[in-house]
């Protein structure tokens, strides 16, 4: 069952939804008056507490879970990132060969292997830029849809050159990019100047992207996916154009967004960044043994 199912479906929506330490099977309705127990989201509850569904009082004492209880619920227990046998054809000609792997919110996940292996196309899918072919991808339980405004808060990422305005300075690019997502003006300045001096750009805060070096642009374009709202980041290569002093600064900053709880994939070439900053990684294309992982592909 989906997040969509619980946070958007409409009244009266019959569910049957599994947890490891849970299966529940009920009808899961929007209003108190038509059913004053979300049974579904109080077995949920009460097994991320270790309590059992069966006590009665526990279950019947409860009120009704608001939208957003509901949500937080569902996504504490279930996975931030979800691929099942993922593939993509273009022409008879594989883009992405079947790839399934699991991941919990604060985990981390490198994609290794050769150029054309498929490291950005699934990047790409899961940023809901492109579509497979078979298999699925979900994000909290929920399909991946660009169109949706759930996913696209969701999900950031950087996967090639982001678009820039020339006139606008560093600090008002990522000012912009706060605000659009909900900031005050305020708050969004504030979070701009913050930004910056994480990512070490604080002094070229009045500068045009223009004006930048490879490595200082870089930089400026995971600061331009971080410094709004998400919950999954996705990026490709990530250590492009960076001396070993900048990518330490990618190390810290991703680590410390991994330390909040964010979920992080990142395909990459460095061998560094992917023992610096993943939990798990999979290689794509080739003899996923060639790693050093299991034949799932993980190395854990």
């Amino acid at each position: 069952m989906s997040n969509r199912d619980l946070c958007g479906g409409g009244e009266g929506v019959r569910a049957g939804w599994e947890h490891p330490r849970l299966v529940v099977g009920a009808r899961v309705c929007r209003t108190a008056a038509d059913a004053p127990i979300d049974s579904v989201l109080v077995g949920a509850a009460a097994a991320t507490q270790e309590r059992s569904t069966r006590e009665e009082v526990f279950v019947r004492r409860l009120p009704l879970f608001h939208e957003e209880e509901r949500c937080a619920i569902l996504k504490s227990v279930t996975s931030a990132v979800e691929v099942e046998e993922c593939a993509l054809s273009i022409d008879q000609v594989a883009l992405l060969e079947p790839v399934s792997f699991s991941l919990a919110a604060g985990e981390s996940l490198a994609v290794t292997g050769s150029n054309g292996s498929g490291k950005t196309t699934l990047l790409r899918i899961l940023a809901g830029l492109a579509r497979p072919t078979s298999g699925a991808a979900r994000i909290h339980g929920a399909p991946i849809d660009e169109r949706s405004p759930a996913f696209r808060r969701a999900v950031s990422g950087s996967i090639g050159r982001p678009p820039v305005a020339r006139d606008l300075t560093l600090e008002e690019h990522l000012a912009l990019v706060a605000a659009s997502w909900g900031s005050s003006v305020e708050n969004a300045r504030q979070r701009a100047a913050a930004e910056l001096e994480r990512w070490q750009l604080g002094a070229l805060r009045r500068r045009f992207p223009h004006e930048l070096s490879s490595g200082q642009s870089q930089l400026f374009a995971l600061a331009l996916a971080v410094v709004r709202p998400y919950e999954v980041l996705v990026l490709d290569e990530p250590e492009q154009r960076l001396d070993p002093d900048r990518l330490g600064i990618v190390i810290e900053v991703l680590r410390q967004e991994i330390a909040a709880g964010r979920t992080v994939v990142f395909a990459t070439h460095s061998v560094v960044l992917r023992e610096a900053v993943a939990s798990r990684s999979i290689q794509l294309g080739g003899d996923a043994g060639d790693a050093g992982s299991d034949p799932s592909g993980f190395d854990a």
